[in-house]
């Protein structure tokens, strides 16, 4: 049986495999843990455990709206913590606008993108919607909604790391300002129990980051090759250096008091820079006796990678949310 936050259910050793993600017809039964437990690393186990109005933009490349798919769309918002309209990408489960759902409220998944990144990348080169309309016709997944916002408005941007700072308050962008365009405008559960927050590299420190921080408004949490040291080399860093005390979640979670919510880790094996960063956390997250995941796979710092495991993410999110 597996084993939940560190503790063991019974007796006997646990035998969960990789975590299959395949961004078309995901393997069953073993596409996600159940719980937190131990799966297989590349070479061994690890622990697993009042809002202005919005115009569309044209995006060529958004699915044909269907009863039986997920659908895809680009718009714009104004967001009063950056001063400035950024897209966002959003993407509806099938049945979302027909009446006899009229009433029905769905959980919600905050998934940032990395750096350099956009928007649209988690559907163009993540997969998104295949993955999410594989899952949903395998009743592998609840119906939920998906948003993707826009950190990066030029190219020429420094990393803002999703952090308030001198760059913008990109942090409070996020909390506050998406999530009330999203519980305004569409049909979530407000709370906690229904909203989770993702992001790969940039997007996972992000993600975690900001969930820790504001546990009130996020219950779930996702990083994916993310990183849990503000690296001190940042632009950012050297102008204010004091945020890589007050946000690195790896020198305050020790100190963290209350709960913490679900999260869900993972690493390639030849992410050298990120793997021995992502033990660590897990080790205190161990120490906390924390609802956690965490795995090494084979790969590195790749859109293969992410794009291969995004499924057992999106399942394992899904059985947690309301």
């Amino acid at each position: 049986p597996p084993r939940v936050g560190g503790r063991p259910r019974g007796s006997g050793r646990t035998a969960t495999a990789d975590v299959p993600a395949h961004p078309t017809k995901p393997a069953r039964p073993h596409a996600a843990p159940s719980r937190a437990g131990y799966i297989r690393s590349a070479s061994r186990y690890q622990r697993a455990t009042a809002s202005p109005p919005i115009a569309r933009v044209p995006a060529k490349r958004d699915a044909p709206a269907t009863s039986q798919s997920y659908t895809a769309k680009t718009l714009w918002f104004w967001s009063p913590a950056v001063r400035m309209r950024l897209k966002y990408t959003v993407c509806l489960p099938p049945g979302y606008d027909l009446p006899r759902n009229a009433h029905r409220r769905y959980p919600v998944i905050y998934l940032l993108h990395g750096w350099p990144g956009n928007t649209r990348q988690w559907i163009v080169q993540g997969g998104l919607l295949s993955s999410l309309n594989a899952l949903s016709q395998e009743h592998e997944i609840q119906p939920m909604i998906v948003v993707s916002p826009e950190a990066m408005p030029s190219k020429n941007d420094p990393v803002n790391e999703y952090l308030n700072s001198y760059l913008g308050n990109w942090e409070t962008y996020v909390y506050r300002d998406l999530v009330r365009l999203m519980d305004t405008h569409y049909r979530t559960i407000p709370s906690p129990r229904g909203r989770a927050i993702a992001g790969l590299s940039t997007g996972g420190y992000g993600a975690m980051n900001i969930g820790l921080q504001h546990r009130d408004v996020f219950g779930l949490i996702g990083s994916f090759s993310g990183y849990f040291i503000l690296p001190s080399t940042d632009q950012l860093v050297r102008n204010e250096p004091e945020l890589e005390r007050l946000d690195s979640p790896m020198y305050y979670l020790p100190k963290l008091e209350g709960s913490l919510p679900p999260m869900y880790l993972y690493v390639g094996a030849q992410d050298r820079r990120h793997v021995a960063e992502n033990e660590e956390f897990a080790r205190l997250l161990a120490a906390r006796h924390a609802d956690y995941f965490f795995a090494t796979y084979p790969g590195g710092h790749t859109w293969q990678l992410w794009k291969d495991h995004l499924p057992g993410f999106l399942i394992w999110a899904s059985r947690r949310l309301a």
